[in-house]
């Protein structure tokens, strides 16, 4: 038979390695936890966002509010750590708007409506300037 060496540690240093990996376990945990909450948070806001933008776009936009918010929260729910995900839009004359709820965490934003007509004009007015610098006459 080989000659097998045992070693034997002093019962001091098994306990400290089992402080030291219950605190890295516990730091793991917290860490996991925290991105749990953040993702919840930043893909909240996107789904509001997109629903946000969804509605603002559209001219008959009043009768779309109901089908907007039910499709943010199927989008939105479930998540991992804040629970169920309430979403709630508006649409007003000149802007939209919606909060989101989900546990703590509360998001809003508000967009301006869209307005293809003031578009149309700032287009208008760049070609206009665009004729005059290429007649010849210095700008700015």
């Amino acid at each position: 038979m080989a000659d097998v060496k045992v070693r034997f540690y002093p019962a001091s240093f098994t306990v400290e390695a089992a402080l030291a990996l219950s605190v890295v376990f516990l730091a793991i945990a917290v860490l996991i936890r925290h991105a749990l909450c953040v993702h919840d948070m930043v893909s909240g806001s996107m789904i509001l966002e997109e629903m946000v933008e969804k509605i603002r776009f559209r001219k008959d936009g009043d009768e779309w509010e109901n089908v907007y918010e039910a499709e943010g929260m199927r989008k939105g729910n479930p998540r991992p750590y804040l629970g169920d995900y309430k979403i709630d839009i508006q649409l007003e004359s000149r802007q939209a708007s919606g909060t989101a709820k989900a546990g703590g965490w509360e998001g809003q934003i508000y967009m301006k409506r869209f307005q293809p007509e003031t578009f149309l004009r700032q287009m208008e007015a760049m070609l206009e300037i665009g004729d005059v610098m290429d007649a010849g006459e210095d700008g700015v």
